[in-house]
């Protein structure tokens, strides 16, 4: 099988012929990697982001400095709520320079801030008004993080706190 009969295959719809294919590929130590992605993309097509989340895994377990595999690493395992693994992928992604310093800060804030408010829905607001305030310094001009953030220091009877994120 060709790389041809592949584009052949996506183009025309024929995705069991391209499945087949692409856990051909894995059988091989030196196309595995190429399999993977593969799969890897047609998950991502049927919005099947579980599956897709595993097959970044294994090529992340191949080749953890390739950037595609870190950046889908990071988007999939925040989408699937694995939160820890999102802010993991997202740390190696800073590393090895696969995103920019400030897009990267800004995810690990929508990442923070998503650690915050399931620590709220827990009812552990202190926890959620460290991980909100974390968030709103890290991107300063992300609202949400900013609302959350002076939410909870009303809350505390924090008011210079709060003014001051408001501000």
């Amino acid at each position: 099988l060709t790389f041809r009969n592949f584009h052949n295959w996506m183009e025309n719809g024929d995705e069991k012929a391209a499945e087949k294919y692409f856990n051909a590929m894995l059988e091989k130590p030196e196309t595995r990697f190429l399999g993977l992605r593969g799969l890897l993309m047609q998950s991502l097509h049927a919005g099947d982001h579980e599956r897709a989340l595993g097959y970044v895994k294994q090529a992340h377990a191949m080749r953890p400095k390739t950037p595609w595999v870190v950046t889908n690493l990071f988007e999939l395992s925040e989408r699937t709520g694995d939160l820890d693994g999102a802010a993991a992928a997202l740390k190696q992604a800073v590393k090895i320079k696969a995103l920019p310093r400030g897009e990267a800060d800004h995810k690990g804030a929508v990442v923070t801030l998503a650690k915050a408010e399931k620590l709220l829905a827990e009812g552990r607001r202190d926890e959620a008004f460290t991980l909100s305030r974390q968030a709103d310094r890290a991107a300063p001009d992300f609202l949400a993080a900013a609302l959350l953030h002076a939410r909870l220091a009303v809350e505390r009877k924090a008011y210079r706190e709060a003014a001051k994120v408001v501000e």
